[in-house]
């Protein structure tokens, strides 16, 4: 109605609402931070971003600009393209305050951190669970008691209201150590964390460089630790399995789903996600909330069933109905698969070079953005 002339939203709000944007009439210009999961971007992680190449042509015309600190040569040549962008900016300028602390294969790193954290310098450490990061804290508030007020952790499992209240201790000095996972990353603006603690492996670059580049935002000399070890590079690619199950799992799961149509024919059944078990030839088999999760994507996707939330069974329950079908299914046609074996093979590349780079390539890395070749 004209009394905003700013608005500060989600992509996924951004696309949903697209309409009444659009009716408006008033929307000369977008700037898209992050731009970089416009190439990123899955079925099963944030889709909206990958939609607004398309939605934007929806648009009368608006001047558009598209910002992110990690385009490699595809993802800069995917967001031009989507955006129609007449010009590029590729600032390679780095930040020689950043040092490297590199203890990846360190005996005792719990040990190490307390010493870290012991300093009293504000400082951020990444784990890739939740239950860690709640975990690691309790810890550290045993190891180090004189600072054990001052010492909290963050995950995407807090509310909004806690995770506000964790962020703004943090930033005014409540909390000198923060226990996080990825989820206090991307977009967060601390100008004085003089430690950034990879405690355990990112899942990629982009990651490692999102992580890292939290640190010495003033300029000021800062460090990244780097204590990750090869234990880390196990429980990731468990995880990413766990997420993306392989061909018999699925099958086994979609003959599961079968079965139980069979009990409720021309009726849905209702299914609990996070605790699914059958029993089979007098053999309990579980599977893990990720691979029901992935199997019910990946079958719906292929048009094999149909599943909703059913909120009044559970959290995490699902409202299922399997078609009858003859036509043989290739799950190799599924986007949500596909996009998940690449997410398996760009961690094993990352890998690679996580374990395998010198001190000084890693630093190289960590202080510049991630650009196209020029």
């Amino acid at each position: 109605n004209g009394s905003l002339d700013i608005v500060l939203t989600t992509p996924e709000f951004f696309v949903f609402h697209v309409e009444k944007f659009k009716a408006c009439g008033r929307i000369g210009f977008i700037a898209i931070d992050e731009a970089h999961h416009m190439s990123t971007s899955e079925v099963a992680h944030r889709p909206a971003y990958a939609e607004l190449g398309t939605v934007l042509k929806q648009l009368n015309h608006p001047r558009i600009l598209a910002l992110t600190a990690t385009a490699n040569d595809s993802i800069a040549d995917q967001i031009v393209q989507e955006l129609k962008c007449d010009i590029s900016v590729y600032d390679t300028s780095s930040r020689p305050n950043l040092h490297i602390d590199d203890h990846r294969f360190v005996r005792n790193r719990e040990d190490y951190l307390a010493h870290i954290v012991a300093r009293g310098e504000k400082t951020i450490v990444y784990v890739n669970s939740r239950s860690e990061s709640i975990a690691l804290a309790r810890k550290l508030r045993q190891r180090v008691p004189q600072l054990s007020s001052q010492i909290g952790f963050y995950n995407a499992g807090l509310s909004r209201h806690e995770r506000s209240i964790a962020e703004e201790l943090f930033r005014t000095g409540g909390f000198c150590t923060l226990v996080s996972t990825s989820a206090f990353g991307e977009g967060v603006n601390i100008d004085d964390v003089r430690h950034v603690v990879l405690y355990n492996l990112p899942f990629n670059d982009i990651e490692f460089n999102q992580m890292s580049g939290r640190v010495g935002r003033d300029g000021k000399p800062a460090v990244i630790h780097l204590l990750y070890n090869k234990d880390d590079q196990t429980a990731n690619n468990h995880l990413l399995l766990d997420t993306t199950p392989n061909r018999e799992v699925l099958a086994s799961l979609y003959r599961t789903f079968r079965s139980l149509q069979r009990l409720t024919p021309h009726q849905s059944f209702v299914i609990d996600a996070s605790d699914f078990s059958v029993q089979v030839d007098g053999k309990l088999i579980r599977y893990s909330g990720q691979a029901v999760r992935c199997g019910i994507s990946v079958f719906r996707e292929l048009g094999l069933l149909s599943a909703s939330p059913a909120a009044s069974y559970g959290f995490d329950a699902w409202e299922i109905q399997v078609f009858e079908t003859s036509d043989k299914v290739n799950l190799q046609d599924s986007v949500r698969l596909q996009e998940g074996l690449g997410e398996l093979e760009e961690f094993r590349q990352f890998c690679k070079w996580a374990f395998e780079a010198d001190s000084v390539e890693l630093l190289k890395r960590i202080s510049s953005p991630i650009v196209p070749k020029l």
